[in-house]
């Protein structure tokens, strides 16, 4: 343990050296090496991971490499080395290139943890099943990730920063779909159809308030950047977005589904005769949509959108079988103020699809109305001399 003793061991004691170098070679730097690769390794996350997880990830690594510092900074292991060095061991070479990987390692980190400490205060309201404290969050969120960029030795590239934004959505719409089932109290069927559309409304909203800001920092970046020569700065609105936009096509598809239910729901009240079959199929479509065994927020269920196009097509069907029905009931009038008073029963159904429909009855109607006139006329000439 002393520089003589080093010397003397790495000169007259070959077995103790040889010891020493192999514990180094393929114990010691084996192990930063494997250390090295996990960490370098592409990261498993999973696909709704949040900003708060990246996080996370660097205070592990930080904590990993540390520990590692720790043991390459102590007695046994640099007294191990300057035995090398004094025998001028072709490992010491291998060595320090390792040391200096970990040490830089362990740098990054802790500059990433440092300023992704930052983040963990303003993002919390990502984490919260309410759109309005996202919406005030946001400015303050998008201002710290650009300083992050900005001020940060290791996190300032366009493919950190977007990696960092897509948790950000990722999160926003993990609350959201809590947001949307009252914290998975209730089903979305099961709710009213005024407090899903009031929702929906909310989540597109804060979309355009998080579309908006990130535009206008990504504008002043990418001014910067060119006023700094990187042309290479990149930020994918798509990759960004993609998540957060594919929840709100689904909720709008959702939102449709909703509408159809409110304006057809009369069939399944109405009193009409002969309407039965057609309320019966009505029935069973709108039973199959509402259960089927997948949560429809969930937007890698891909399936719901072949089960929204047939929901679509059955309601059309059930659309034109009406039709058929009500040019039958047309069929059976003989005189124009009995048509009139059937259009008056069908307009008062409000379904939306009958307008055009509605109004090719209003010519059939005075067509009989012309036939009546005709038969009066007729009548006249023939009986006004009696």
């Amino acid at each position: 343990d002393t520089p003589a003793k080093q010397k003397e061991c790495a000169a007259s004691k070959p077995e103790q050296f040889k010891l020493i170098e192999n514990l180094v070679s393929n114990v010691w730097c084996r192990q930063m090496e494997q250390v090295l690769a996990q960490s370098h390794q592409m990261r498993k996350e999973a696909h709704d991971t949040g900003p708060i997880a990246e996080l996370e990830f660097w205070r592990s690594i930080s904590v990993k490499f540390n520990y590692l510092l720790e043991q390459i900074r102590s007695n046994r292991v640099r007294w191990s080395m300057q035995t090398l060095q004094f025998g001028k061991s072709r490992i010491v070479k291998s060595w320090i290139e390792y040391e200096a990987q970990v040490t830089d390692r362990a740098n990054e980190a802790k500059d990433n943890v440092k300023f992704l400490n930052s983040l963990e205060q303003v993002c919390t309201p990502l984490y919260c099943a309410n759109p309005e404290p996202m919406m005030e969050c946001i400015p303050n969120l998008i201002s710290v990730v650009t300083n992050i960029y900005n001020i940060s030795r290791y996190y300032n590239t366009a493919n950190r920063l977007t990696s960092l934004y897509v948790k950000v959505t990722n999160q926003m719409v993990n609350s959201l779909r809590k947001f949307m089932t009252d914290n998975d109290q209730n089903m979305i069927w099961d709710q009213s159809s005024d407090n899903l559309i009031s929702k929906i409304s909310k989540v597109d909203d804060l979309f355009e308030c998080y579309k908006k800001n990130f535009q206008f920092a990504k504008q002043k970046l990418q001014q910067e950047a060119e006023a700094a020569g990187k042309e290479d700065f990149e930020l994918s609105e798509m990759y960004i977005f993609g998540k957060l936009e594919y929840f709100k096509s689904r909720l709008e598809k959702i939102s449709k589904i909703i509408n159809i239910i409110e304006n057809y729901d009369i069939l399944l009240t109405t009193k009409m005769e002969g309407i039965e079959p057609i309320a019966v199929k009505y029935k069973s479509i709108i039973s199959a949509i509402k259960n089927k065994p997948y949560d429809v927020l969930d937007t890698r269920k891909n399936e719901f959108n072949k089960d929204y196009a047939t929901f679509l097509d059955n309601i059309y069907q059930v659309e034109m079988q009406f039709v058929t029905f009500m040019d039958q009931c047309f069929e059976k009038t003989v005189h124009s103020d009995s048509s009139m008073a059937l259009i008056s029963r069908f307009k008062g159904l409000k379904l939306p699809f009958l307008d055009s429909f509605i109004r090719e009855k209003y010519t059939y109607c005075l067509s009989q109305y012309v036939k009546q006139m005709e038969y009066i006329r007729k009548s006249f000439l023939k009986y006004k001399e009696d």
